[in-house]
């Protein structure tokens, strides 16, 4: 999954909190509903029943849900397949997030109930691996981060979206750098880390 793609549009009309209670969810409705306006992030976590590094990584997040939602970051479980490899409802997602979670906070769906058509998210090129973990940004649904570049942490950058800029901006070590002439090189591969 690349970072900065825009999120496709989904939508569920059978979604469940973790409290069980029964919505529907839209993807649409999260980046201009006012219901929504409390939040400035939607973590996102694509997985499958027969997955055991899904299981161990929604487990990992769950010991921090509570942090995330506090800081403005609204998670969302989609799950993709039951163990028989075939696609899972929300109900069925319900069951399996409750079961290795419990009522942690956050949204859970199943594929085979996408509005868009089952398994729209499975043969969707955002699913690059199980689990796909990524952020997307509210304000204009932009992909901003991924896990496959490292492991997001769904706090800090939640509080970083709702300010507007990163909470601990910082320069990259390469400064000052603003022009030709003091550009610092930098090799295939290198990664940096600053702000703006």
């Amino acid at each position: 999954i690349r970072d900065r793609g825009v999120m496709p549009h989904y939508s569920w009309n059978s979604a469940f909190r973790s409290d069980g209670t029964q919505i529907s969810f839209d993807l649409e409705d999260f980046h201009c509903n006012p219901a929504y306006d409390r939040y400035s992030i939607l973590g996102v976590v694509v997985s499958a029943e027969w997955c055991g590094p899904c299981a161990q990584y929604i487990r990992q997040l769950s010991r921090q849900a509570a942090d995330i939602e506090a800081a403005g970051g609204l998670l969302l479980y989609i799950e993709t397949e039951d163990n028989s490899n075939r696609p899972i409802s929300s109900e069925g997602a319900h069951r399996v997030f409750s079961r290795i979670a419990g009522q942690t906070p956050g949204i859970h769906v199943g594929d085979a109930s996408t509005d868009q058509g089952v398994r729209s998210v499975y043969n969707s090129p955002i699913v690059s691996s199980f689990p796909t973990v990524f952020a997307v940004r509210r304000s204009d649904m932009m992909i901003i981060r991924n896990r496959s570049r490292s492991d997001i942490d769904f706090a800090e950058l939640a509080r970083e979206q709702a300010g507007g800029g990163p909470a601990d901006c910082h320069e990259e070590p390469s400064e000052p750098n603003n022009s030709l002439n003091l550009a610092a090189p930098l090799a295939n591969g290198d990664q940096v880390d600053g702000g703006i």
